[in-house]
């Protein structure tokens, strides 16, 4: 499980509110190449990245 204290969005939470979060994460790995999400797609979650890179991506308003 990704240490949340090391992530900097994570950094100013309590150690209650850690222990809060800990209870609903999910540490989840995906393939080189593998679409985590897409343009459109519910903002439900966040994604903390542990180890490798991510590439973000998407269309420009063409008006």
């Amino acid at each position: 499980m990704v240490a949340l204290e090391s992530a900097e969005l994570f950094r100013g939470l309590k150690p209650e509110e850690l222990a809060a979060l800990r209870l609903i994460v999910a540490e989840r790995q995906f393939a080189t190449g593998k679409e985590v999400f897409h343009e459109g797609d519910p903002g439900d979650g966040v994604y903390v990245v542990k180890d490798g890179l991510v590439e973000i991506s998407g269309l420009m308003n063409a008006d």
